[in-house]
């Protein structure tokens, strides 16, 4: 019955003239009384106070839930008197993150409360991150006192609006407090203070705002942030650490404070522990424009404790140094491949999986054994992998030049299987993978039909997203796959615009080798193109390029002045682009029909003469006396010159005009990259310039670098008789 009389002493006393104080700790003994009668915690339901259902020496109090209910209704009519305020509409507020750049807060939303799970598996974090808090108290509780509080300047104190705040931030539905009338009142109130409150206070309006999910962009903020960038002298590092996780919980951009706090934690980044070096490289990731220096300090930091982290906080370093496009050595990603190895890869979450494969990536660092390991902990759990997490281990992989036939066998027998393929991205990435590493499954056509038709369905989302739209046609493009009414849209001149305007890369180039690439293998397209100014532009750019690379490359140099030594002159020499799309160098040589070099002449590109499949590129020869006699000295066994020019003396002196049948050569001098892992099988894009040379007339002769670069230090005769081999001893074969 006690607890009776205290509902009724709610209905009879003016419950507005009581303290803060009061308020929560009445509020809270009705609730603990409640919850000891009823023998369990107070349910909510839809927003709603439940019943309060007793049975044998409690049933005395059935229906108490009722009364209160009725109580709390009188006191919201009563506060929804007052206007309502820029943010308490009644109606859910549009959340924006600025620093995760997705789609609502991030608190509750699984994808992000991954990103900092490494924080919830030790208690050494506590001092470095929001720990969220537990929701412990009723909607209604925390809703009453929100409506019966008074907000007005002077009317409220520091020690009542923390209360308050941690009273709210602990209620059910939090969230929804905001959307009322009185919780800009109390934002205000708050704002106002902002100056003159204490650092603690400042740190449990931030926990409480992060519990209450709100959205950045509110102008209350903007004070706190001044008052962060003013006080960050007085702050430890753990403090800062601090900060700069609730920073990122909320959205906050804050470019003066994060600006500062990175400049500060440079000197400390010496003496750093496990936790706090593993939060720096977390909140570095999340902001993105960290400096440089920092990133390198750091590196020293996480090198001191490696072997002690686990593998959540390797994931989260990864992550970090990946956002920020800041590279770790590679000495560094070989020993965490080392750690890797020993580690139990079965149970570790696919997310820190993704994230250490992605900085192996960016570095382009291979260790074989801790590859071989995803790989067969890969091919157990596909079937439980979502669509998003099998695009970012196959784009890894491939990326690494890493050929594991069983694997992709397998990703590609799941993709066939599912019936959504997820993102404009996934579908891009997957399509690249495959077609960059040089695999096409047992089910080839179904697997790329599959996914040619999904980029079909997702057009308007492929559209908004150039980028991803642009890879998966030159990924089908280098398995020889032209989906003319994909290629169509393309080269629209919207499309065109919006790709080379509105995206955050340049895709000039990329447009380029598709448009390229179409003129030379699709005679028979007649859609849309690139604009004609467009290619002569990016033409002259890439041959540029493409001498700046050669100049830069000393076996490519070699290999040019020992052929301009075996033929005789540079002018038998071109070192260029061929095919300008391809941005790679080619050394052009043409050759007569007596294997004799011609100088090599300016012309249209191949792209521009833009030959059909059959176009064969020769001559009439007209037979004299003087060519018999030239073959009888050939046949006779002795030495023709390597070049020769057109009008030159035959055996009785008199000049001779021979039509020739030029044979062009396109030697191409490799390197590791050109290749998978250790193998001798060419990747897909150079597998596709090989085709297009033949396409355009060229015969592909290819000097592998496991013959050249072992000769390199040689003697020039010794390089010297191997181009001879090379080019008289090479027999013409197809290449493609």
């Amino acid at each position: 019955m006690a607890f009776l009389h205290r509902v009724r002493f709610l209905l009879c006393c003016d419950y507005t003239t009581m303290t803060v104080q009061a308020k929560i700790s009445y509020l809270k003994s009705v609730a603990h009384r409640g919850r000891r009668l009823n023998g369990n915690t107070v349910l909510l339901k839809k927003g709603r106070v439940a019943e309060f259902g007793g049975n044998g020496r409690n049933s005395d109090v059935k229906g108490t839930g009722t009364l209160l209910t009725r109580t709390l209704k009188k006191v919201q009519q009563k506060q929804n008197a007052s206007p309502p305020s820029a943010l308490g509409t009644g109606a859910p507020i549009t959340r924006t993150c600025l620093v995760n750049r997705s789609v609502g807060r991030a608190y509750r939303s699984k994808i992000n409360k991954s990103r900092y799970a490494f924080q919830l598996l030790s208690p050494e974090y506590k001092d470095v991150c929001c720990d969220g808090g537990t929701q412990i108290t009723p909607y209604r509780e925390g809703l009453m006192l929100l409506k019966s509080s008074c907000f007005d300047k002077g009317s409220v104190t520091e020690k009542d609006l923390l209360e308050i705040l941690r009273t709210l931030s602990v209620s059910f539905n939090c969230h929804k407090f905001s959307s009322e009338p009185e919780f800009s009142k109390l934002l205000q109130a708050v704002t106002r203070g902002a100056q003159h409150f204490s650092n603690d206070f400042l740190l449990e309006a931030l926990k409480a705002f992060v519990a209450l999910d709100l959205p950045s962009h509110l102008p209350e903020f903007e004070p706190f942030e001044d008052e962060l960038y003013e006080r960050m002298g007085d702050s430890d590092i753990d403090r800062l650490l601090l900060v700069g996780d609730l920073c990122i919980r909320l959205g906050l951009c804050a470019p003066r404070f994060h600006e500062k706090f990175f400049a500060s934690v440079v000197p400390a980044c010496s003496k750093l522990t496990r936790p706090q070096t593993v939060q720096l490289a977390y909140i570095a990731g999340e902001y993105r424009r960290v400096p440089s220096i920092l990133m390198k300090y750091l590196e020293y930091s996480v090198l001191r404790h490696l072997c002690k982290m686990n593998m959540e906080e390797l994931g989260v370093v990864c992550l970090g140094y990946f956002k920020v496009k800041s590279l770790l050595a590679q000495e560094t990603m070989l020993k965490i491949g080392d750690i890797l190895i020993g580690a139990d890869l079965d149970s570790t979450s696919n997310f820190t999986l993704v994230n250490i494969l992605k900085m192996f990536r960016l570095t382009h660092t291979t260790h074989p054994k801790f590859i071989k390991a995803i790989g067969q902990t890969l091919q157990l759990r596909l079937p439980t992998i979502g669509i998003s997490s099998i695009m970012h281990f196959s784009l890894a992989l491939s990326s690494l030049h890493w050929f594991d036939e069983a694997l992709l066998q397998k990703i590609s027998s799941e993709i066939l299987g599912r019936n959504h393929l997820g993102r404009c991205k996934d579908i891009s990435k997957i399509l690249w993978s495959f077609a960059l590493i040089n695999y096409e499954p047992p089910m080839a056509n179904d697997f790329f039909n599959l996914l040619t038709d999904q980029i079909r369905r997702k057009l308007k989302e492929f559209l908004s997203y150039p980028q991803h739209f642009i890879t998966a046609l030159i990924a089908l493009a280098i398995t020889g796959r032209y989906p003319y009414d994909l290629l169509n849209e393309a080269f629209r001149q919207t499309f065109v615009r919006s790709a080379l305007q509105n995206t955050p890369i340049d895709l000039t180039k990329d447009l380029f080798a598709l448009d390229q690439s179409v003129a030379l293998e699709c005679s028979d397209y007649s859609g849309n193109h690139l604009p004609e100014y467009l290619r002569q532009k990016l033409r002259a750019a890439i041959q540029m390029q493409a001498v700046i690379d050669w100049c830069a490359k000393p076996f490519i140099i070699q290999a040019v002045s020992t052929l301009e030594a075996l033929l005789g002159g540079p002018q038998f020499v071109k070192a260029h682009a061929i095919l300008p799309h391809t941005r790679s160098l080619d050394l052009e040589i043409h050759l007569n029909q007596f294997g004799s070099a011609l100088a090599v002449s300016e012309g249209k590109t191949p792209a521009e003469e833009a030959p059909s499949k059959t176009q064969r590129h020769s001559t009439e020869v007209e037979v004299t006396d003087e060519l018999l006699s030239q073959l009888v000295i050939a046949r006779s066994g002795k030495m023709l010159p390597l070049h020769q020019k057109d009008g030159t003396a035959g055996p009785n002196g008199n000049k001779v005009s021979i039509s020739r049948r030029v044979r062009k050569l396109a030697i191409q001098v490799t390197n590791g990259h050109h290749y998978r892992y250790h193998s001798r099988v060419l990747l897909g894009q150079s597998l596709m310039k090989y085709r297009q040379l033949g396409v355009a007339g060229y015969e592909v002769m290819e000097i592998p670098y496991w013959e050249w670069l072992p000769i390199l230090d040689s003697s020039p005769s010794k390089q010297l008789e191997y181009m001879q081999q090379r080019l008289y001893g090479w027999r013409i074969k197809q290449t493609i």
